[in-house]
């Protein structure tokens, strides 16, 4: 099950609890509007999950994104504060150029800290979900 949260200056719930795979890959566009708010909607994401129902599921945040974020109120620290405390994992896909900038290590850091993971896609090819898939059956 998934939820689908956009994001500029603010997040927006694009589609709620769907099961449906095709509902949430066809909502994963870049809308290009505002600035970016990566770190308040993390923690945005982390706090709704967090009242949602999941006796036997595991909660996992997906953030796609080059995690240049300029329009947060809150900053990594927080955000990683935030995610720890309701125990989430986040999973970041970023293009391959973010991997070895700032960017690259404040997601790294992301993720380290919340028992997630980090794939660096290439600007150009497929992204193979194989290993995301392993990952996420662990």
């Amino acid at each position: 099950m998934g939820t689908l949260v956009s994001f500029n200056d603010k997040p927006t719930i694009e589609v709620e609890n769907s099961t449906n795979p095709d509902q949430l890959g066809a909502m994963l566009v870049r809308h290009g509007r505002g600035g970016t708010a990566v770190y308040d909607s993390i923690v945005a994401a982390a706090e709704w999950l967090d009242k949602q129902d999941s006796t036997d599921r595991q909660k996992i945040i997906f953030v796609f994104s080059d995690f240049d974020d300029d329009a947060s109120y809150t900053n990594l620290q927080n955000t990683i504060s935030s995610v720890q405390r309701v125990r989430i994992s986040v999973i970041f896909v970023a293009p391959s150029g973010v991997e070895h900038g700032s960017q690259g290590k404040k997601v790294k850091e992301l993720v380290r800290a919340t028992n997630g993971h980090a794939y660096f896609v290439p600007k150009k090819g497929n992204f193979n979900f194989s290993t995301l898939k392993h990952d996420l059956g662990r």
